[in-house]
Formats: C-alpha cells, sequence, structure tokens
C-alpha cells in the first residue's frame, strides 16, 4: 500500500481496495495500522489516505528492497532464457 500511495499519491479506500485486490474493509483495516504507525494520514468520507513524510520514505526504501530482490532472482537468467520464457 505503501508504494501505491508513493506513486498515486492520496486515494480513497475503495481505490486502494481495487488496487492490492482486497475488500474495502481489509484496505481500511491496513490503512489504519499504518495510520497507527505514522506512515500515511486519513480523512474524510471516503478515507482519502495518503502517505506522511515517514511514509515516504519508507515505501521508498520498500521499492528499494523490491528492485534489489528482482535483481538478485533475474540475474542468473540468460537474455535468450529469459526472451523465451517472456514469449512461451
Amino acid at each position: 500500500m505503501l508504494i501505491l500511495l508513493d506513486e498515486e499519491g492520496a486515494v480513497s479506500t475503495a481505490r486502494i481496495a481495487a488496487r492490492i485486490a482486497a475488500s474495502s474493509s481489509q484496505a481500511k483495516q491496513l490503512a489504519l495500522a499504518l495510520q497507527q504507525r505514522g506512515l500515511i494520514t486519513r480523512r474524510g468520507r471516503t478515507g482519502l489516505t495518503e502517505l506522511t513524510t515517514a511514509g515516504r520514505i519508507e515505501a521508498n526504501k520498500l521499492a528499494a528492497n523490491v528492485v534489489e530482490a528482482l535483481k538478485q532472482r533475474l540475474s542468473p537468467l540468460h537474455a535468450t532464457a529469459a526472451m523465451q520464457a517472456v514469449l512461451a
């Protein structure tokens, strides 16, 4: 959710739920937990949600971790094998 909010800015609970393939209730519970940690703020009837400064820092760390994990997993692939896998 943090990476999503970093990409999209302030969004409603319904939009978050759709993007993370969860129910609105699940998205709200996750948002409330992140709000308690000071990573996001929520406001309004639709639960408009956006990152705090701490949340943006955490989102950037998470995104860097995802990129590094993908690099490590994909680096052993030979370019031809990777292309064949994509085209298969």
